[in-house]
């Protein structure tokens, strides 16, 4: 052990004169006194320096994106990863949208303009978005797989047919065949049928702009029959909007908590130290840490999610301690 220094200029320029010549003097000493000795010395550049690095990471922050992959917390070793992998690359996806258009009107599915809007519908969407998509279902797969078979299995009758009398006797045929396979598809009224997506694992950004674009060509294409369907509907859903929602609800509730905790906090510096200032100190200090791991993650790349939004409350809490007793031993 060695003696503390006296409280004089003298002694905090020259360490050594407070300290038994026989004692061994840690190494860590002389570092945090050189560090003293420095910022006593040099207190503008220090914190300009600081002020300078803390802004140029701190503008990382805008660059943060709401992001939630689940697959993406498991390793790449492990075999729910690989077979969700295998399953994205060889098979037919992972995950499913379903959009289901409810015409609220017997029958109205075999309606030739009907089919012909869910057919743009879904090529569309095949077509802006080849690397998510793995395949798509529909009844108008269905009924052009049976015009088809209706002509020696022709491929130019891949189509939907030419009037609705043929439709309306394709469904028949189908139903009658097996009812449980058509009600996959359509409703027992036939009013309503579901346009299904399988799609590879992604991260739920590359799922929003999907669904949004998708809830915005849905319109486009099918508003229009609301001069026929009055109480018509198109309505999303499957695991993956489903998923996405509650992630990014997640994602957003837990970023408000981590707020409101904030601005308690800084409150309570305000009643323990009863001072403004003080308090206001004491905040700024607990805030920076997290500055420059948000700033950090958004020039990273690093998505928020619930996972790495675990971090900030962590971060909260370490940055508060630290920041009583720095103030403490500033008071004192």
């Amino acid at each position: 052990s060695y003696k503390p220094l006296k409280n004089s200029n003298a002694d905090l320029q020259n360490p050594d004169v407070a300290i038994n010549s026989s004692t061994e003097i840690p190494s860590q000493f002389h570092f945090g006194q050189r560090v003293f000795n420095l910022t006593s010395n040099y207190p503008a550049v220090i914190i300009g320096i600081f002020l300078l690095g803390i802004t140029t990471i701190g503008i990382g922050m805008k660059d943060i994106v709401v992001d939630t992959n689940t697959l993406e917390s498991f390793d790449e070793s492990t075999y729910l990863r690989k077979a969700f992998e295998v399953a994205d690359k060889n098979m037919a996806g992972t995950q499913n949208i379903d959009f289901m258009v409810n015409l609220k009107k017997s029958d109205s599915v075999a309606d030739l303009d009907v089919l012909q809007r869910i057919d743009d519908f879904q090529q569309r969407m095949n077509k802006e978005f080849p690397s998510l998509i793995a395949t798509s279902v529909s009844v108008v797969d269905l009924i052009k797989r049976l015009n088809q078979q209706m002509h020696q299995d022709d491929p130019a009758y891949f189509r939907l047919p030419d009037t609705n009398t043929e439709v309306n006797q394709l469904l028949f045929l189908f139903n009658s065949a097996s009812p449980e396979e058509r009600r996959r598809l359509i409703s027992d009224d036939f009013d309503a049928t579901r346009i299904s997506f399988n799609v590879r694992n992604s991260g739920s950004t590359g799922y929003v702009e999907l669904i949004d674009r998708a809830n915005q060509w849905s319109k486009e294409i099918f508003n229009p029959l609301k001069n026929k369907y009055a109480n018509m509907e198109v309505i999303t859903s499957g695991g993956v909007v489903t998923f996405m929602h509650l992630f990014d609800l997640m994602t957003k509730t837990e970023v408000n908590s981590f707020l409101v905790t904030l601005a308690l906090i800084g409150i309570t510096f305000f009643f323990v130290f009863q001072s403004f200032t003080l308090g206001s100190l004491a905040l700024i200090a607990a805030t920076f840490p997290i500055i420059l791991t948000f700033g950090l993650m958004g020039w990273l790349g690093i998505p928020l999610n619930p996972t790495t939004m675990i971090i900030a409350p962590i971060i909260l809490g370490l940055a508060t301690d630290d920041s009583i007793h720095f103030i403490n031993k500033l008071r004192g």
